[in-house]
């Protein structure tokens, strides 16, 4: 049954530790795939989790095997999961509202007002194959420049992709703020930038 292997065998269901989930969709223009996809993303969406991720170009497998090779011909969806209470996330979402310096570093100063610890931090970045240098005609790589100005010390990652899924959202152990729960089309977007903090929590923590 679809919704026991994606959502309860993988623990994306009934587990109240669960805090984010990166989802990477593939061949997104496939017949279907958009009804696929909110299959995968309203369950998810009803949670006080971070949801963050983007429309990939391929996918390859160290697992794929001679005997799969109709996934290429198909859609689908890979998830990366991050669970443990002490987990913190938080994520903005650069609209088309976003056009220059100014207004770029404005929703960095947004995720950075989420007061996620920057220690044992990691940072993605899903932004839109249109959103490069044509887009703001000023400087290269504005939106990760901008990112390093305000987490110097948090690595980034990411791709330039063909669709973004999140929103602004904050989820902490104590403190949950959803910007985009009623709607559930909130989560995907097109010409725009998702930019995701996540802390695996302190070293000591880590070691109990």
């Amino acid at each position: 049954h679809f919704l026991f292997y994606f959502f309860v065998f993988p623990g994306l269901k009934n587990n109240p530790e669960l805090r984010v989930v990166l989802l990477f969709v593939y061949n997104s223009w496939k017949s279907g795939a958009d009804r696929f996809l909110h299959q995968i993303i309203n369950p998810l969406n009803e949670k006080s989790i971070i949801l963050a991720g983007g429309h990939v170009e391929s996918l390859t497998s160290l697992t794929t095997t001679e005997n799969n090779t109709e996934a290429g011909d198909s859609c689908g969806v890979v998830g990366l999961a991050f669970s443990g209470p002490q987990l913190q996330s938080a994520t903005v979402l650069l609209d088309q509202d976003v056009i220059d310096e100014r207004t770029v570093e404005a929703a960095m100063q947004r995720l950075k007002a989420a007061n996620i610890p920057e220690h044992n931090t990691i940072g993605f970045m899903f932004a839109c194959i249109g959103r490069g240098y044509q887009y703001y005609k000023t400087k290269r790589n504005l939106e990760a420049d901008a990112f390093r100005k305000f987490f110097p010390n948090v690595p980034l990652f990411g791709f330039f992709g063909h669709g973004e899924i999140g929103c602004d959202r904050i989820v902490t152990g104590n403190f949950i703020l959803r910007e985009c729960s009623d709607i559930k089309d909130d989560l995907l977007h097109c010409y725009t930038t998702v930019m995701t903090l996540i802390h695996l929590g302190s070293t000591k923590a880590n070691q109990v």
